[in-house]
């Protein structure tokens, strides 16, 4: 389907029908289901028509609907065709499936590691172009360890593995120090990536949107950070994809940090059944054991 931008052009320079048949030889059937709607509009065979249409760029993923109305109420009056943008609504539904399909797994006990790297390719399939990383916070709270980060180079996770948790150490090192989310729109040129300047561009990294993952209690727990390949600002949409994404990543992180804490207090009680058992196998009473044979 032709873009609304260049449906506008169709005024000017033809007939609209014909731009459908250009596009049904380079595209898909979309076009050529248009055509039919718009004529079956046309020849009032049908009182509207409507279709939802993908119309995606290298940048961006984006869906629209198009309406059919006719203009009158004779042959001769034609139609009027509208185009609306709906990428705001296919986008949470898509999110909400992906949140569903994260939370699914999370009730069937996954390990983390799975539950992160599923949550950091859902969220690349969902935005292609972007690339994402969650880093965790250590045991001694000083440095982030990977969690997931399935489509950066190796050599780059490797060098981020273990970064010192502090102002200046990156878009993630400075959101997992300060507790705020740190947007770099141009790796190249922040002071935030002035020692790992050459480090990114050797993994062909251009930008980096870093968001603290927090606990329930507000403790920051690691961080969720998406990448470009080149200079890139955020939308509004894509602010709250940080922080949903974020939030989920949360709640994975603390079920697994409770499932840590029961088996530790588990293991503490067990151990002193254990050694009170064996104290009294050696130190108890001994007995025997008869046999009564009838008669015996």
């Amino acid at each position: 389907m032709q873009s609304p931008d260049n449906c506008r052009r169709i005024r000017d320079r033809g007939n609209y029908l014909d731009f459908c048949d250009l596009d049904a030889e380079v595209q898909d059937d979309e076009a050529s289901n248009a055509r039919r709607g718009i004529e079956s509009v046309l020849e009032r065979r049908l009182p509207s028509f409507s279709l939802e249409y993908a119309c995606h760029s290298a940048q961006e993923r984006r869906w629209f609907t198009m309406a059919v109305m006719p203009l009158g109420t004779d042959l001769e009056s034609g139609v009027v065709i509208t185009h609306t943008d709906i990428t705001a609504l296919k986008r949470a539904e898509q999110y909400e499936q992906f949140r569903s399909r994260i939370l699914q797994l999370l009730a069937e006990g996954e390990l983390l590691r799975g539950l992160l790297e599923a949550l950091a390719q859902g969220v690349e399939e969902l935005n292609p172009g972007m690339l994402c990383s969650i880093l965790l916070v250590d045991n001694e709270g000083m440095r982030l360890t990977t969690g997931a980060a399935p489509s950066l180079p190796e050599a780059f996770n490797a060098a981020v593995n273990g970064m010192k948790i502090r102002a200046g150490a990156g878009s993630c090192g400075t959101a997992a120090f300060t507790g705020q989310r740190v947007i770099v729109e141009d790796i190249a040129s922040h002071r935030y990536w002035e020692r790992a300047r050459e480090l990114a561009a050797s993994a062909g990294l251009g930008s980096c949107w870093s968001e603290p993952i927090r606990s329930s209690s507000g403790k920051v727990l690691g961080t969720f950070a998406l990448y470009h390949r080149h200079a890139h600002s955020p939308s509004a949409a894509h602010i709250e994809l940080i922080e949903q994404s974020a939030r989920l990543a949360s709640i994975a992180i603390e079920r697994n940090l409770a499932a840590e804490r029961l088996r530790t207090s588990e293991a503490h009680f067990r151990l002193p059944d254990r050694e009170y058992f064996r104290h009294c196998l050696a130190t108890g009473p001994r007995s025997s054991l008869h046999l009564y044979q009838p008669g015996g």
